[in-house]
């Protein structure tokens, strides 16, 4: 009997394993092995799929139980009589098919934990699968973030994958960017994030071109960021001079 070829995958989820592809591959390998993945599978082979989400480049296919149960946004979505509701395809114009793909691939296997070694990372160890996706987290993640944002996607491991993510895609450049899209959709713990990294940061962000350009457009934002982070820096200062004052009387008095 000729076997019928193999369909295409509806997610590779390879192409978002960057330079640790070999690594990621036996580790995804082993999870097959030892767990269900249920998930992960579903959304790879797009089993059972009842909705297509169409991008720019492209389609995935998905489903709405999955996506109902993450995102409140695509619940109402489905839910009430919106257009999603009554068609099979939903609209996302503003992310790429790529972009959109490592999206879901976030929501579906975020509740999947995997069992690493700490040592093969630089990072802490990781606790669910799509931290085996921080390369394409980080080709992304201008897309990422806003579709976190905006489909108000947030779980505590999320949050977690988030800010490892902030940390490694926040630069003296682009900071005042994230801080202005935090603003747009309310977050207050992205806005406390990138608050904390200018602060954190501010000779290199001072230096930027990016800093005049945000001088000229919100000087008393600015002015209000600065402002704390001096005080911050002026109260540790303090509390380590106290502290080192502290610990050479005592010295002196033994």
């Amino acid at each position: 009997m000729e076997m019928l070829p193999a369909a295409p995958l509806n997610v590779d989820v390879t192409k978002f394993f960057g330079d640790d592809m070999e690594k990621n591959v036996s580790i995804l390998k082993m999870e097959r092995q030892s767990n269900e993945l249920v998930l992960f599978k579903m959304l790879e082979e797009g089993l059972n799929a009842d909705i297509t989400l169409r991008a720019q480049g492209g389609s995935v296919k998905a489903h709405r139980c999955v996506l109902s149960a993450v995102s409140p946004v695509f619940r109402a979505m489905f839910q009430h009589d919106m257009k999603e509701q009554l068609s099979s395809i939903v609209d996302i114009p503003d992310m790429t098919i790529e972009g959109l793909k490592l999206f879901l691939l976030v929501l579906y296997t975020i509740n999947e934990r995997i069992i690493v070694e700490a040592t093969e990372y630089e990072e802490t160890e990781p606790e669910s699968l799509p931290w085996l996706f921080r390369a394409g987290i980080d080709k992304y993640f201008d897309e990422f973030i806003r579709a976190l944002l905006k489909y108000q996607a947030f779980r505590r491991r999320l949050r977690c994958l988030l800010e490892a993510a902030l940390c490694r895609n926040l630069t003296p450049s682009n900071c005042w960017e994230y801080y202005d899209i935090a603003l747009q959709f309310n977050d207050e713990y992205i806005s406390l994030s990138v608050n904390d990294y200018i602060v954190d940061n501010f000779r290199d962000v001072l230096g930027s071109t990016e800093f005049l350009s945000e001088m000229r457009r919100n000087p008393d934002r600015v002015y209000s960021i600065l402002n704390g982070g001096w005080t911050r820096l002026i109260s540790v200062a303090l509390r380590k001079h106290m502290e080192s004052t502290s610990k050479t009387k005592r010295a002196r008095q033994h």
